[in-house]
Order: C-alpha cells, then structure tokens, then sequence
C-alpha cells in the first residue's frame, strides 16, 4: 500500500526478499503512510518481488 502496488480494498498476494543495508532505510511518506527511518548498520528489511 505505501509503494501504491495494491490497496486495503483490492488487497493482494505478495512475495518479498529479506535484505541487509550497511546503511540502514530511509523513511517516507506516501499514499498516506509514513514508513521511519532505521540508521541502525546491516539492520534487515524487505523488498518486493515482482511476480509472474
């Protein structure tokens, strides 16, 4: 929903990939959701995969 791939009405099947970033994650604001930042080292997150 925050990427603007799917909504609460329509909702959706997902995949995602587990990452690492040296950096941490910047947070942003979009589709009416606020994600935060995470400046922690080699924390892990996620990102979607596209699906066939």
């Amino acid at each position: 929903m925050h990427a603007g791939l799917m909504t609460a009405k329509s909702g959706g099947t997902v995949a995602i990939r587990i990452i690492r970033s040296k950096h941490g994650f910047k947070g942003s604001y979009k589709n009416d959701i606020q994600s935060n930042n995470r400046n922690n080292r080699y924390q892990k997150g996620f990102t979607f995969i596209a699906l066939p």
